[in-house]
């Protein structure tokens, strides 16, 4: 990669404010040691967590009662009611747990965690809740522990327990592996402000995701706080990025406010709703400095990173949110059917990864400047897939009901999960005209360079053949070709041996070519794209053929050098020069008889002007005489 902070020689008309230095020295030692660290206690944590979540979905607390309850802003609720027993005593949803066998719940962030023990009792033995719903008087019912209720809250929606526990026990994992990997990553290039600060947020959030080590050690609050510490960290981070210099005095303003909110932000009396502004509004500030940022900077490599970075956290905030609606619709009592109430939190920790996945991965290659101009291509796939998705959503949602409409008045209850296998299948059927021309759109949207090539140059080359000179052609289709594909050089070369013409140079010269050319022989009549990722002068290298009897004719090759961060084309690049390469080869090809042709015809002019000037010469001669009327 480099060194980080170079990409800000790039930087456009951005005013940039203050720099954060490269870690040197103490600081430098400091850091390393507290990184390895961090690295032992996540790989401990993710592995405890993992046996101790194994070890607690075997032993459920709450299903074995017909309930399951949450923390909800330090109040312990009821958030499923699933046996008929619980039913008939009168368990509701959102009914507060006043006390358990008499002995009052206490409120705050851990209420679920430290009731466990008093729910924990052995087959067939009575647990009495004290209950009070919204506007009610408290109440007490009596619920007997049995584990035929674990399975009957899953009765009928294809999953069991056993699944749902290794779903979430994985999840969990995949997210903590997901900052892990990433830290390691960055390791290596640790000395610059936006790798070091990544790695330390991320080692943070891999170390705390699961707080069991930290439970058992009875330091959750500082497990909450490192937790914290780690998502602001990464969040605020943005603001700096990718050359770690603040962009502007707003910048700053936000970083503060970052910093200025971890207590509320943290276990705080205002409850979560309070929490979860705060984080929006950091979101949507942040995004605001990057977008800013952005649009101030020119075309080049710190901007490509930008754009991995920023789509990468905005594809991630928008699959967070997502998850978040999903997980509450699933705690309203709108998801109160077995179904939902298996598969919601399955899709929910599913959307949580993903968002994880790809706020990393966007930071992750846009650090390590790998492959940064794929970034169109991935965007716009990305935004295709999305918007089939959410038609699908959409389309399945619309197709279930209406068949539970269909169901209930014709059916009574006896269609079941029907339902979602036949709202799925009929999206399903919906969906599919829709891919063709979604994938169309994307394409215009976010890869307009290709589409500018595929569609600008065979009409300017058709145009440009009747009347350009060959090194005129050969110019104007290296420029659009550089500019469609952002290769870092290009040159076209028509004929072959020492009678070669080399046209279209950019960003190379003839000698460099014709150097090159000495050691590669083209293998006409292969691959119309040959490849070759140990070159690094022309890695790509693309046979211009004509149709000039039984087989193609090769008349020279389309060079291009690899794009600026280094990478080679990928497959939509790859496609739009086969696309373009018979146009180009044609037109090239007629240009240069056309040429030849004007060239011979000059000759011929030339000879019999001579022959002329000759025989007027021999006319005007003295022995010749003169001639008379």
């Amino acid at each position: 990669m480099g060194d980080v902070a170079a990409a800000g020689e790039e930087a456009g008309p951005t005013r940039e404010w203050r720099a954060i230095p490269p870690l040197r020295g103490r600081v430098l030692a400091a850091y390393t040691g507290f990184w390895w660290l961090a690295l032992a206690i996540a790989i401990a944590a993710i592995g405890f967590g993992a046996y101790s979540q194994y070890g607690k979905s075997m032993r459920p607390v709450f299903s074995p009662l017909g309930i399951d309850m949450h923390s909800n802003d330090g109040f312990l609720q009821i958030s499923a009611v699933h046996s008929d027993e619980a039913r008939r005593s009168g368990v509701r949803f959102g009914d507060e747990v006043l006390a358990i066998d008499g002995r009052e719940v206490p409120r705050g962030l851990y209420a679920d965690v430290s009731i466990r023990p008093l729910l924990t009792k052995s087959e067939g033995e009575t647990v009495r809740l004290t209950l009070r719903g919204a506007n009610e008087a408290s109440r007490e019912v009596v619920l007997t522990r049995r584990q035929a209720h674990v399975a009957e809250k899953l009765a009928g929606t294809g999953v069991s327990h056993e699944t749902v526990t290794w779903v979430a026990i994985l999840t969990n994992v995949a997210v903590a592996a997901l900052f892990v990997v990433a830290a390691i990553f960055l390791y290596p290039i640790r000395r610059a402000p936006v790798a070091a600060l990544l790695g330390a947020a991320f080692l943070c959030i891999a170390m705390t995701h699961r707080g069991d080590l930290w439970d058992v050690a009875g330091l959750m609050v500082l497990s909450d706080s490192i937790n914290l510490l780690g998502w602001t960290g990464m969040i605020a981070t943005m603001l700096i990025f990718p050359d770690g210099r603040f962009p502007s005095r707003f910048a700053v303003g936000v970083a503060l406010f970052c910093v200025a909110s971890l207590p509320i932000t943290g276990p705080n009396p205002f409850g979560q709703t309070v929490t979860n502004l705060i984080f929006a509004l950091q979101f949507v500030l942040v995004a605001a400095v990057m977008a800013r940022r952005y649009r101030s900077i020119r075309a080049g490599s710190e901007k490509q990173q930008m754009r991995w970075a920023f789509f990468g956290f905005a594809i991630g905030v928008l699959i967070l949110m997502c998850a978040i609606a999903t997980l509450t619709f699933y705690s309203s009592p709108a998801s109160a059917t077995p179904w939902r109430q298996a598969w919601l939190p399955i899709i929910a920790t599913t959307l949580f990864v993903l968002a994880i996945a790809s706020m990393v991965g966007g930071l992750l290659v846009s650090v390590l400047r790998f492959r940064l101009y794929d970034a169109d291509a991935v965007i716009g796939r990305s935004a295709a897939i999305g918007v089939l998705t959410l038609g699908f959503v959409a389309l399945f949602a619309a197709s279930e009901k209406v068949v539970e409409i269909v169901g209930e008045r014709y059916f009574a209850d006896s269609i079941g999960v029907g339902a979602g296998i036949i709202g799925a299948a009929m999206a399903a059927v919906l969906i599919v005209p829709l891919h063709n021309r979604v994938h169309i759109w994307a394409e215009r949207r976010f890869q307009k360079g290709l589409i500018r090539l595929r569609q600008g140059l065979p009409q300017c080359v058709d145009d440009l053949r009747e009347t350009a000179t060959v090194e005129r052609l050969a110019a104007a289709v290296t420029s659009r070709v550089e500019a469609g594909v952002r290769s870092s050089r290009a040159a076209v070369v028509i004929g072959e041996g020492s009678h070669a013409l080399i046209a279209g140079l950019r960003g190379v010269g003839a000698d460099a070519v014709q150097q090159w050319r000495g050691g590669w022989t083209g293998a006409a009549g292969g691959p119309l794209i040959e490849i070759d990722g140990a070159d690094p002068l022309f890695p790509t290298r693309v046979e211009l053929r004509v149709d000039s009897g039984d087989a193609p004719e090769t008349i020279g090759w389309l060079l291009l050098g690899p794009r600026p961060d280094g990478s080679l084309f990928g497959k939509d690049e790859r496609e739009a020069l086969a696309d373009i390469a018979e146009r180009v080869a044609r037109a090239l090809h007629i240009a240069r008889i056309r040429e030849q042709r004007e060239r011979d015809a000059e000759r011929r002019m030339s000879r019999i002007e001579r022959m002329i000037e000759e025989v007027a010469g021999g006319l005007r001669s003295p022995g010749m005489g003169t001639l008379t009327a």
